[in-house]
């Protein structure tokens, strides 16, 4: 790893040393900072609902991508053994 990503990963690790997930959205934030959280702290029930429905719909897609990838990735790695197989 460069140094460079090196230092971005480690300024990241200290920002969120401090971050404790919310009771409401258990999306993280940094209470001393903020008044409340900010992703949930403006949104009534009806709206709190709602995000968090637009939360798991999002993960959800986010990991049927990984899946897909990982998929394409088999596909290849075997594509590429099948022909240096066939080679020899």
């Amino acid at each position: 790893m460069p140094i460079g990503g090196l230092f971005a990963k480690l300024l990241l690790l200290k920002s969120q040393k401090n971050n404790t997930p919310c009771p409401r959205c258990n999306l993280l934030y940094d209470p001393k900072s903020k008044q409340g959280c900010p992703h949930c702290s403006h949104l009534d029930d009806h709206e709190l609902a709602s995000f968090l429905e637009h939360q798991k719909v999002a993960r959800t897609e986010r990991s049927s991508l990984g899946l897909t990838f990982w998929i394409v990735a088999l596909i290849l790695f075997l594509a590429l053994l099948s022909s240096l197989t066939s080679m020899s």
